[in-house]
C-alpha cells in the first residue's frame, strides 16, 4: 500500500508541476531512508535530543502530534526529525501549512545548535478537509486519498461536511 501511494503521489506531482512548466528534469525526489539510516543522521538525532527539553518538544508538536496525557517518544521526537531533515536534504526553505509553524520555530531555534544554519519557512492557510476540521493523514474520511477506487471517492463525498 506505501509503495503504491508514494508512487500515486509523484506521479500526480510530477504532471501537475509539469503543467505548471516546472523543468521535471530539475526536479529530484529523495526517500527519507537515503539519509536518515546514516550515521551522521543518526548521531544528530543523538545530539538534538540531549538539547530539547520535553516541554520544546510538546510545544513543537503540538498542532501535528496527537495530544495525549501519555505521549509516545515518537511524537516528541517528531519535531527534531523534521527540523533534521531540513538539513539532510540541503534545502533553503520549507513550505508547509500554518500548522507547521511551531515547528519551523524550533528547526529555527535549534538547527543553529548542531552548526546548521537557519531556513526560510514559507506557509499557506490550512484547508479544512472533508469532515470540516484540519485535514490528516491519520483520518482516512478528511482527505480523498490518490489511490482511492470511485466506490471510496463517491462515498467519502457524500458524508463531507457541508456549510
Amino acid at each position: 500500500h506505501d509503495h503504491q501511494h508514494r508512487q500515486a503521489v509523484v506521479s500526480t506531482q510530477s504532471t501537475g508541476l509539469k503543467s505548471l512548466g516546472v523543468p521535471l528534469d530539475k526536479l529530484k525526489f529523495v526517500r527519507g531512508t537515503s539519509y536518515q539510516l546514516s550515521r551522521e543522521y543518526t548521531l544528530d538525532v543523538y545530539k538534538l535530543s540531549s538539547l530539547v527539553t520535553d516541554h520544546d518538544a510538546r510545544k513543537a508538536g503540538a498542532e501535528v502530534v496527537k495530544q495525549v496525557a501519555h505521549p509516545l517518544l515518537s511524537g516528541l521526537l517528531y519535531p527534531g526529525l523534521q527540523a533534521l531533515d531540513e538539513e539532510y536534504l540541503g534545502v533553503d526553505a520549507q513550505f508547509g501549512g500554518v500548522d507547521q509553524r511551531k515547528i519551523f520555530m524550533f528547526a529555527e531555534k535549534y538547527l543553529p545548535s548542531l552548526g546548521y544554519k537557519k531556513r526560510a519557512h514559507l506557509m499557506n492557510p490550512m484547508i479544512p478537509g472533508l469532515t470540516g476540521d484540519k485535514m490528516s493523514s491519520s483520518e482516512p474520511d478528511s482527505k480523498i486519498d490518490l489511490i482511492d477506487g470511485p466506490g471510496v471517492v463517491k462515498k467519502k463525498i457524500n458524508k463531507a461536511f457541508c456549510e
